[in-house]
């Protein structure tokens, strides 16, 4: 999956309603619009119902997606639709992201967290997909830290049922799956994919493995400089203030 450190510009798609363009997936553009739905599955109904119509126009429809620890939408353009999924926000999603066991799908091992969450609405998604969508290549998915590793399950589960979403978006992405995971995905998977990152971000390296063990060290070890800073600065402003 390629991995991109892109600055997205919250002011390119927000004066400018149906910016996303099915023929130019890797723009900026899109990828902004992606980050927007992705921001918007946080809010609720009412704040989405009203914000999504100047981010890309009215949706010809517009559901809400409801399973165990799991939030989302589906969004229906005129030539064009998205599967939007919520990341960490409750205290239920924190569950899921800590059971870091691994567990055997169809589409090889994966974290046992994430999979028993999507497992929860993959009927649904499935559903949906079928009722909605008369032209799924131009099916679209996107969500941001835990919501983007539920889309890219989610993508795995509508391949498996004979659909091929056009691309994927995940922002700030924990990892999903091991070995047998990334054979099955290269080996079926057509649908383009953009992993776009904050370099400082840690949450794309968890859950961690030997390759991550260098970033998480500088993590840790700027966490502790700032913690250090953070305390000295509380002791001596206060030394200052009675002063």
């Amino acid at each position: 999956m390629p991995k991109y450190n892109i600055m997205v510009d919250p002011a390119l798609t927000h004066d400018s309603k149906q910016a996303f363009k099915v023929n130019d997936l890797c723009s900026k553009e899109n990828l902004s619009f992606a980050a927007h739905l992705s921001g918007l599955a946080y809010k609720t109904e009412d704040l989405i119902r009203t914000e999504i119509v100047g981010l890309g126009g009215t949706p010809e429809k517009l559901h809400f997606l409801y399973g165990k620890n799991l939030f989302g939408f589906v969004a229906k353009f005129s030539d064009f639709a998205f599967i939007v999924f919520r990341g960490t926000q409750a205290r239920g999603d924190w569950k899921d992201n800590l059971d870091i066991r691994v567990v055997r799908t169809f589409y090889g091992e994966v974290h046992y967290g994430f999979a028993r969450c999507l497992d929860s609405l993959s009927k649904q998604i499935i559903h949906e997909v079928i009722a909605s969508f008369d032209k799924p290549y131009k099916l679209c998915l996107t969500g941001h830290s835990k919501g983007g590793a539920l889309a890219m399950l989610a993508t795995a589960v509508l391949v498996k049922n004979g659909y091929t979403p056009l691309v994927l978006y995940t922002f700030g992405q924990p990892k999903v799956g091991l070995k047998s995971f990334v054979k099955w995905w290269d080996t079926n998977v057509k649908t383009q994919c953009f992993r776009v990152e904050n370099s400082g971000d840690i949450v794309p390296h968890l859950p961690p493995s030997l390759v991550d063990i260098p970033f998480l060290m500088i993590f840790a070890l700027k966490a502790i400089v700032c913690s250090i800073n953070f305390i000295l600065n509380r002791l001596f402003g206060r030394k200052k203030e009675q002063n």
